[in-house]
């Protein structure tokens, strides 16, 4: 999410830097339909990593987002130990937990406030679209992010003109794409700084 935010917004934030590329795998472009996911009873290998995502927002929308009043003595637990931490640690401490262990209700994600933040801090709803090549990978099962808004939002940036080459990984969920996709993005950027043609999957 933080790369492909970053991508977007370089041309007209920071029209300086000399950006030749950016590696975005998985990315949830649609916070809405992810916290709809992890609401709900079964759990998922990568949870913590939206939790930690919703802590984030908290942070930056303390007054808006008050995730933090919502939660039960094991999600208060849960979000002193990933506070500040990094993101195999963050993993570690989601395992095994869903949001409804966490929570004491789900009143927060009706309230259209939010809703409208979750909107603001997706990538597939943000109006800037990069000029640099980008490399997108996910696996085409993730359960964890919305593959639909994420091809429209490549989709987007190819008519915009952006060199865009998107993988499907060979992988059944979020982790394991990433694992997959390591090698080829590694090349994708490596051919990007020895200064080659950005290949595109655009149409």
């Amino acid at each position: 999410m933080a790369t492909a935010s970053a991508a977007a917004q370089q041309p007209t934030y920071a029209p300086d830097v000399d950006l030749v590329g950016s590696v975005e795998g998985g990315v949830p472009t649609n916070l809405e339909q992810m916290a709809e996911v992890v609401g709900t009873d079964n759990g998922h290998p990568a949870f913590g990593l939206a939790m930690a995502a919703a802590l984030g927002l908290e942070r930056e929308y303390p007054d808006r987002l008050p995730v933090s009043k919502q939660l039960n003595w094991l999600g208060l637990q849960t979000r002193a130990q990933m506070a500040n931490a990094c993101t195999n640690e963050i993993l570690v401490v989601g395992f095994g937990k869903t949001a409804r262990m966490l929570a004491r209700n789900f009143d927060v994600l009706k309230d259209p406030d939010v809703r409208q933040i979750l909107r603001e801090n997706s990538i597939g709803f943000m109006p800037e679209t990069p000029t640099a090549p980008v490399f997108e990978f996910h696996s085409p099962t993730d359960p964890l992010i919305s593959v639909g808004t994420l091809n429209q939002t490549m989709a987007r940036y190819c008519r915009a003109g952006t060199r865009v080459y998107q993988l499907a990984t060979p992988a059944p969920e979020h982790l394991s794409a990433a694992g997959v996709g390591f090698l080829p993005a590694f090349q994708w950027l490596q051919d990007r700084f020895d200064g080659k043609p950005a290949p595109t999957t655009c149409r």
